[in-house]
């Protein structure tokens, strides 16, 4: 059975099931310490523009969420959903990205930008996974599968936050690619 015989949800769920199990526990304080089986979960909003390569190029941008587990500072696994927000009228035609979703893995390899406890950390970071992309293109509806590669960096300033930035190969395949950049927020339980 090839890859584009596999149902992509059902390969997203499978994988993403076992990185949600976790058991929480009442802190102390106003705050909840939270006792991860596997890892700290976090969740983020970025913001998305991505440059789709059919016959023309064409840029769009999107609203993505995200929702993953850190296992440990090198490693994080996530899922991503994202909705397109504009359509881009061109002499070929219209085409609008309707939405992309995912599953990625991401390898960083943090520091501190000072030797103080409370400097700044900067984990530049490589992501992989495999992402599904819904498009229309002259009023076709189209929906391509592949795997996806990147990189980015996350820069935490106050504790719990993230900035990130990062560049993505959303698609890749002979018929098309979609790449983005983004560019977004991040808190982590």
């Amino acid at each position: 059975m090839g890859y584009k015989n596999m149902n992509f949800k059902n390969v997203v769920i499978a994988f993403s099931l076992p990185m949600f199990s976790f058991a929480a526990a009442a802190g102390e304080g106003d705050k909840y310490e939270w006792e991860m089986e596997f890892g700290n979960p976090y969740i983020g909003i970025s913001f998305n523009q991505n440059r789709l390569d059919t016959p023309y190029d064409v840029d769009l941008d999107s609203i993505m969420l995200r929702a993953g587990m850190q296992f440990n500072d090198y490693f994080t696994a996530e899922l991503r959903l994202a909705g397109g927000l504009n359509d881009e009228d061109t002499f070929f035609g219209s085409s609008s990205l309707d939405s992309h979703y995912g599953f990625y893995a991401k390898a960083a390899a943090p520091f501190q930008l000072g030797f103080s406890k409370d400097a700044p950390t900067v984990a530049p970071y490589l992501v992989i996974g495999i992402s599904e992309a819904r498009f229309d293109y002259n009023d076709v509806s189209l929906k391509q599968s592949g795997f996806s590669y990147g990189l980015g960096f996350d820069f935490s300033v106050v504790e719990d936050w993230i900035f990130s930035a990062e560049y993505l190969r959303l698609i890749d395949t002979n018929d098309i690619f979609i790449e983005t950049i983004s560019f977004g927020l991040t808190y982590k339980f």
